[in-house]
């Protein structure tokens, strides 16, 4: 890369290496959207094995538990019943899923947790942002066209871990496609967030568009988020948000910023932080 150019990561978190209760908190909740994204890479490796155990049941959760015994569903931080219960209900999300997307499990390819790496200029020219992730599930609906899956995993704690509100799923996802459309060579047509767990039917899917103006406007915003690093502009206040949940109070960062928005939060809510 040039000197102008920046390396970022998507997503990404960062956590001591000697984590306090509440970073043990948070490993535990993203162990367990880990193990459920494990279980469905292995899914999505094999789909047809898996759409035919659909229709069974009991066979269908032997073969989830097998993939837990192997330690596809590791809980580092978490012992007992506590951790029996994720991986309980680990196995029945899981199987959910598998039951009801047996369909589309017998019929198509899938590629899981495709990596990607992808340069978003700079719109001044002067360099350029280097963005890396992995998509959850690439869908080969008739390649090279392609749907692209991002997994929420439907606990409640460990998505308000990953603070995304539904913008910023849409932001993520765009992202996803211009990285499949530029290095990938595939023509994604839509994007589906598929909630796991979501308590009803109809809540099970987030359709994303990713036509031309979707994507234009996801690299606009990535290059002027990264440019604004880059010249080290970070005296701003946060973000506007479209869900009404205030942004400061979920922020790594809190303690320590004296932002107006922060400060203001942490006078009204003193024992939040």
């Amino acid at each position: 890369m040039t000197p102008g150019n920046w390396s970022l990561a998507l997503p990404n978190s960062t956590l001591s290496a000697c984590p306090n209760n509440s970073e043990r908190t948070s490993r535990t909740y993203a162990a367990y959207g880990r193990g459920i994204h494990n279980l469905l890479r292995s899914v999505h490796s094999d789909p047809k094995k898996w759409a035919a155990l659909g229709a069974n049941r009991a066979a269908l959760e032997a073969a989830i538990q097998n993939l837990i015994d192997r330690g596809l569903f590791y809980l580092r931080y978490t012992t007992g019943d506590p951790a029996d219960n994720m991986r309980s209900k680990g196995l029945r999300v899981v199987a959910d899923y598998i039951s009801f997307y047996a369909t589309e499990l017998a019929r198509l390819q899938f590629e899981p947790e495709k990596a990607f790496e992808t340069l978003i200029e700079y719109e001044d020219g002067d360099g350029g942002a280097l963005i890396s992730g992995a998509i959850d599930v690439v869908r080969q609906d008739s390649p090279p066209r392609v749907t692209l899956i991002d997994f929420k995993s439907g606990d409640p704690e460990s998505d308000n871990h990953q603070k995304l509100d539904e913008q910023e799923m849409k932001l993520q996802v765009a992202i996803y496609a211009l990285a499949a459309k530029k290095e990938l060579e595939y023509q994604p047509e839509q994007g589906l967030v598929r909630y796991l767990d979501p308590g009803s039917d109809e809540k099970r899917e987030l359709q994303i568009p990713l036509d031309t103006r979707a994507m234009a406007d996801a690299k606009s915003f990535v290059a002027k988020t990264a440019a604004r690093i880059r010249d080290r502009t970070f005296k701003e206040g946060p973000a506007p948000r479209s869900a009404a949940k205030h942004r400061c109070g979920g922020c790594d960062f809190l303690g320590m910023c004296g932002m107006a928005e922060a400060t203001a939060y942490k006078k009204a809510n003193p024992k939040k932080w």
